[in-house]
């Protein structure tokens, strides 16, 4: 088994945009760590026509973990979002872990207070996040306000690589958020470049998916090789 400095990880992506926030946050976090990236965009789009997650989405999700683990992923993580149930499906079958896009940023998010402001560019994402961190919540007996917002057209703007329009979304929406919040949350991977941009502009301490994800996955690693 290979030691956890330079473990093998594997990234499931739904869409390119990802790709880039999670390997600077392993280049941050975690050097020694090896990435490997797994794109497939019609996750995506197909999710966006079906309105749901479908059965037939499922299974693409639990073959794509299956691919991670064959590879020699000691860990799989889902940088998509809005795949949740599907991914923890996927997970019990498997023997090494398997981490969602954001279960990391919400188990620090909720370290940090109860009154989270999330700011999205996908509405499902919205949706599951909400159900998520409800549930996280309940598990540790904490009460939680969640104030989410939508970032109106960042996400039609990112798939035309308009980056500077989605960016501007993006912060606008934060900026939406209430004054009292105890943290945001950035939910797509996408937003991550803007992490230090908003924490200043919102003066709220502001969580990215890949830093959390990667925090958590480099800490369950190394616990279970003692190291």
């Amino acid at each position: 088994m290979a030691k956890v400095k330079g473990a093998r990880i594997a990234i499931v992506h739904a869409t390119r945009n990802s790709l880039q926030p999670i390997m600077d946050a392993f280049a941050k976090l975690w050097p020694e760590a090896e990435p490997i990236n797994l794109l497939d965009e019609s996750l995506l789009i197909d999710r966006q026509l079906a309105g749901e997650l479908t059965p037939e989405l499922s299974a693409r999700i639990a073959t794509l973990a299956r691919h991670g683990e064959a590879i020699g992923g000691r860990c799989v993580l889902f940088s998509c979002s809005a795949f949740g149930a599907a991914i923890e499906a996927a997970g019990a079958e498997l023997s090494v872990p398997v981490l969602r896009a954001y279960e990391a940023m919400i188990e620090r998010a909720l370290e940090i207070g109860p009154r989270l402001g999330l700011v999205a560019t996908f509405q499902p994402t919205i949706d599951e996040m909400t159900v998520e961190i409800e549930a996280a919540a309940k598990a540790r007996g904490i009460a939680v306000v969640i104030d989410p917002i939508l970032a109106e057209g960042a996400l039609d703007a990112l798939g035309r690589d308009d980056h500077e329009t989605h960016d501007a979304k993006v912060v606008e929406a934060a900026l939406k958020l209430p004054k009292k919040c105890d943290v945001v949350l950035l939910a797509q991977y996408s937003m991550a470049p803007m992490h230090a941009r908003i924490e200043k502009l919102t003066k709220h301490p502001t969580l990215s998916s890949p830093a959390c994800a990667v925090e958590k996955i480099k800490g369950v690693l190394s616990g279970a090789t003692g190291r």
